[in-house]
C-alpha cells in the first residue's frame, strides 16, 4: 500500500500566485530566447499569446472570455484567501464588464483587462465576494479563511477515506460540513480518493477534478497543497509541480529530477500526518530518491524488471515516462548510448522533450 507522510502545520504557505500573478506572465527557459505563454486548463505552453488563445478555443471548447485569479481559469466561481491578480480576457474587445453589476469604463479595445488592483480595493472594503459579469455570465470570487473550515473534520475524513482505499471499501462522501466552503473542500478530497480506486478516464477526470478544487484551499491547508503536488507529479506537469513545490519537502527534489537537476540532500516523506498515495507513486518517488542521492545501484535494481517491452507495456503513459527516462538515464551513465537511445525516443510528455533533444543533439 502507498503512504506518504506530510506537515500539517497551519500556517501561511507560499503559493503559485506569487510565481504566476498574470495569465500572461511568463518565464524565460535557459536554452529558450522565447517567452513562454502557460495555459491555465492544462499543462501546455506557448512561445505566443495569439497560440495560447487559439488552443484554448480549439482545445478546451471555449470562445467565451476569460476570467482568470491568481493565474486559474475561473468556470463559475472560486476561492481563494485572497486575490493577487484577475485578469479579464475578451475576445471581442468591445464587449462590457461589470463589476458588482456596476459597468466599468475606459478599457475599449483591451485584449486583457487587468482588474486586479479595483477588485484588491473592494475586498478591502471588507466585501468577501465580488461578481463579474461579461456576455450575461457571471463569474464570482470568494474570499475564504481558515476559519471557516473545521481542520479536524478535515483530517479525520482524510484518515477515514485512506483507510477505506486500503481496505477495499467503498468511498462515501461526506455529509458532515458546515457551510458551502467546508462541503466543497471535503468534496475535492473526496474526487482524490475517488480516482485512487477508479481506472480509465474516469480516473483522469477525478484527479482533475480534485486538482481544481484542491486549488482553491492549497494556501489554507497543508493537505490540500500536498495532494496538489501529488496530482502534478503523476501526470508530470512539472511547471505546476515547480509553483508548489516549495517546502523543502520530498517534491523539490522530485521537481529537481524531473528537469535534470542532481540533488544530494537526503529528503523523505515527513510529517505527523499520513495520506494513502497510489502504490505505483509511492514506489516511483522512493526510486526517485535514491536516483538523487546517487544511489545508482538501487535504482539499477529496480529497473532490472523493466526492460524496454516490460515498459511499454504499462498502462499509464505518464508512469511509462518516469520509468523511460530512468531507464535512458541510467543507461547513458553506464554508457550504453544505444540503449539510452531507445528509452528515450519512447517518451510522450512532452515536459521532457528538451532533454530528449538534448540527447539527440549529443550523440
Amino acid at each position: 500500500m502507498g503512504w506518504a507522510k506530510y506537515w500539517e502545520d497551519i500556517e501561511d504557505a507560499i503559493v503559485d500566485s506569487k510565481y504566476l500573478s498574470k495569465l500572461s506572465n511568463y518565464t524565460i527557459h535557459k536554452k529558450v530566447e522565447l517567452p513562454i505563454y502557460s495555459c491555465a486548463y492544462c499543462n501546455l505552453s506557448f512561445y505566443s499569446k495569439v497560440a495560447l488563445y487559439e488552443h484554448i478555443r480549439k482545445n478546451h471548447n471555449t470562445v467565451s472570455d476569460i476570467v482568470a485569479v491568481n493565474g486559474r481559469i475561473v468556470n463559475k466561481e472560486c476561492y481563494v484567501k485572497s486575490v493577487s491578480s484577475l485578469i479579464v480576457i475578451r475576445y471581442d474587445e468591445t464587449t462590457d464588464i461589470y463589476i458588482n453589476d456596476n459597468i466599468l469604463t475606459g478599457y475599449k479595445g483591451v485584449n486583457e483587462v487587468d482588474l486586479t488592483a479595483i477588485v484588491k480595493d473592494k475586498l478591502n472594503n471588507k466585501e468577501n465576494q465580488i461578481k463579474i459579469s461579461i456576455c450575461n455570465r457571471d463569474f464570482y470570487v470568494k474570499v475564504i479563511s481558515q476559519e471557516q473550515i473545521d481542520n479536524v473534520k478535515i483530517l479525520l475524513a482524510i484518515q477515514q477515506w485512506s483507510e477505506d482505499v486500503v481496505n477495499g471499501k467503498d468511498i462515501k462522501k461526506c455529509t458532515n460540513y458546515t457551510n458551502y466552503v467546508e462541503k466543497r473542500c471535503l468534496d475535492g478530497f473526496y474526487n482524490y480518493f475517488v480516482a485512487c480506486v477508479s481506472t480509465g478516464k474516469n480516473k483522469e477526470h477525478r484527479y482533475s477534478d480534485a486538482f481544481a478544487i484542491l486549488s482553491e484551499f492549497s494556501n489554507i491547508l497543508p493537505a490540500a497543497k500536498f495532494l496538489l503536488k501529488v496530482i502534478s507529479f503523476k501526470f508530470n506537469w512539472i511547471e505546476r509541480l515547480r509553483l508548489f513545490s516549495c517546502d523543502g519537502d520530498v517534491f523539490d527534489m522530485i521537481y529537481n529530477f524531473m528537469v535534470g537537476k542532481k540533488c544530494k540532500k537526503s529528503i523523505s516523506f515527513n510529517g505527523d500526518n499520513k495520506i494513502f498515495i497510489e502504490d505505483e507513486l509511492e514506489e516511483i518517488i522512493k526510486v526517485i530518491i535514491n536516483y538523487q542521492d546517487d544511489k545508482g545501484q538501487d535504482v539499477d535494481e529496480f529497473l532490472k524488471t523493466y526492460t524496454l517491452n516490460a515498459i511499454l507495456q504499462i498502462e499509464d503513459s505518464n508512469q511509462r515516462d518516469k520509468i523511460c527516462l530512468l531507464a535512458a538515464r541510467r543507461s547513458l551513465h553506464h554508457k550504453k548510448v544505444n540503449e539510452s537511445r531507445r528509452f528515450y525516443m519512447e517518451i510522450q510528455s512532452p515536459c521532457f522533450e528538451g532533454e530528449v533533444k538534448e540527447f539527440i543533439k549529443n550523440i
